[in-house]
């Protein structure tokens, strides 16, 4: 699948419909007008849901699981999942390939640290074009939990926000720093307590630690757990794991904390060397979350994606992050 953000621009919008040679355009009847703007009668045909001919359709197919031999094609663990874009240093946005082995794997190698469980209720608060949604929208039904979706509207609003956490019992919560720095000044201000609420993982920019001082000041360290994670796109949503706890807001940086333990990270020299403790140097990534490469751009590809030479498996690769 490719998500699309009607909220991006139409020119970035109709470059990403031609650039990845979409067929069709799963969408909605008052959406509908805006990809036909976007395209012309040559381009991906619009699939409407709540169009009444297609609602009764759907409505017939049977609820219930597909078994393999009624499968048109068999699904593999590297065929092709999803394709997110990135605008890069360039400003032109580059399409991501990410297989289904990437966030499988993913899931599997973060379980020791997070348990998810299907009694869990995930919010689905991030744009489908965002990465950070993979891991929400595949986390819950990928380990039998709850997903639940967060309107536009309810998102730019942190008290009612808060409200939809509070009453649908959310029990993980994925916020960008920023976002949350707005939850948390609604809990606090209102003296709010979410009981279900056992993980808060942070993802998508630099987390400053100090300014949840705050929060632990309030809840400590017992109340839920906070974790930070970096991560890329080119790499499935995630890299490293940190737990943050009330002694992180005296740091004056944040640390990024360790691999996921089927990731590699490395700081090297500009000769591809590891660089010694305390000396800056560019991070590379290496494992099972590395993406195929960039759609239609293989120069790109290989000059991002190198030989790893640390692994010594065949067709090892690093990921240049430019970080």
């Amino acid at each position: 699948y490719l998500p699309l953000d009607p909220d991006y621009p139409p020119d970035r919008l109709a470059f990403m419909l031609a650039d990845a040679g979409a067929s069709w355009v799963v969408t909605s009847r008052e959406l509908a007008e805006t990809l036909f703007r976007l395209t012309d009668e040559d381009g991906p045909r619009p699939l409407i849901l709540n169009d009444a001919d297609i609602a009764a359709d759907l409505s017939r197919l049977k609820n219930s699981g597909i078994k393999a031999h009624e499968r048109l094609a068999r699904s593999c663990p590297r065929d092709l999942a999803y394709v997110l874009y990135t605008s890069g240093s360039t400003g032109r946005p580059k399409g991501c390939l990410l297989q289904h082995h990437n966030v499988v794997r993913l899931m599997r190698a973060t379980d020791d640290w997070f348990r998810f469980r299907p009694g869990d209720v995930w919010s689905c608060f991030h744009s489908y074009a965002f990465d950070f949604s993979v891991w929400e929208i595949w986390g819950a039904l990928s380990t039998g939990g709850t997903a639940v979706i967060v309107p536009r509207a309810v998102a730019q609003d942190p008290e009612a926000f808060v409200g939809l956490v509070a009453q649908s019992g959310v029990t993980v919560l994925n916020q960008t720093p920023t976002a949350f720095e707005s939850l948390m000044r609604v809990i606090l201000e209102k003296d709010l307590v979410l009981p279900d609420l056992r993980l808060v993982i942070f993802g998508g920019e630099a987390l400053e630690p100090s300014r949840l001082r705050g929060w632990f000041t309030r809840f400590g360290d017992n109340h839920l757990q906070l974790v930070n994670m970096y991560g890329i796109t080119e790499t499935t949503v995630h890299v490293t794991y940190d737990v943050v706890r009330a002694e992180s807001v005296e740091q004056v940086m944040s640390g990024i904390g360790v691999p996921i333990p089927d990731l590699s990270v490395y700081v090297l020299d500009p000769h591809l060397q590891p660089v010694p403790i305390g000396v800056v140097g560019e991070m590379f990534v290496g494992g099972a979350g590395l993406c195929r490469g960039y759609l239609g751009r293989p120069g790109l590809t290989t000059e991002r994606f190198i030989a790893d030479p640390f692994s010594g498996l065949e067709g090892a690769r690093l990921y240049r992050t430019g970080d």
